[in-house]
């Protein structure tokens, strides 16, 4: 998830817009949804062989291709919309200061501010102005200034600027998906 995340926020950084995004994802996720299902065929194949052969003594079994071909194209299918569906939260926090970006973890939103999990090559220091990317799966980023208020040991706590209240209500409003034990 983390690898997804930064990618993501990498690509998102560097023009991928949201069509690109999602044509790789839903990509990856038929990709392994076949992958998933030719081993289940291919799995359901020898063991029909085996049996058919060994237990039941039907030496002229041919397993059903077609059957088996639908149910590896139905894997995909199924293992791509899970996969989307799935990815409909805010998938990551880029803070950018001064040069710099740090990939974080979204812990709490409200309406003045944010608390994100502390980045791991985060330096200390005074209260300091931020642009924070909130990341939406591949389709959706929104940035926000804020100032960086609270230095904790695992989190940053953040207030929003102010005259972003547009920008701030987009933000929850994108956030409705989240559910209550979800950061």
């Amino acid at each position: 998830a983390e690898e997804r995340r930064f990618e993501i926020a990498l690509l998102r950084t560097l023009g991928a817009n949201s069509g690109q995004l999602n044509a790789a994802v839903l990509g990856e996720f038929a990709v392994l949804g076949m992958l998933a299902g030719v081993v289940a065929a291919a799995g359901a194949a020898g063991t029909g062989i085996a049996l058919a052969r060994n237990v039941f003594r039907m030496t002229e079994y041919t397993p059903p291709l077609l059957q088996l071909s639908l149910v590896a194209l139905v894997s995909a299918i199924i293992v791509m919309l899970a996969g989307l569906a799935g990815t409909r939260r805010i998938s990551a926090a880029l803070i950018t200061h001064a040069g710099q970006g740090w990939l974080s973890e979204v812990r709490d939103l409200s309406q003045g501010g944010a608390c994100l999990v502390r980045p791991q090559h985060w330096v200390d220091g005074e209260r300091r102005l931020c642009r924070i990317y909130f990341i939406f799966d591949q389709e959706t980023v929104i940035a926000i200034e804020a100032d960086c208020v609270r230095q904790g040991q695992d989190d940053l706590g953040f207030e929003f600027q102010a005259g972003q209240e547009t920008v701030v209500e987009a933000l929850l409003y994108e956030s409705r998906f989240i559910g209550k034990d979800e950061p």
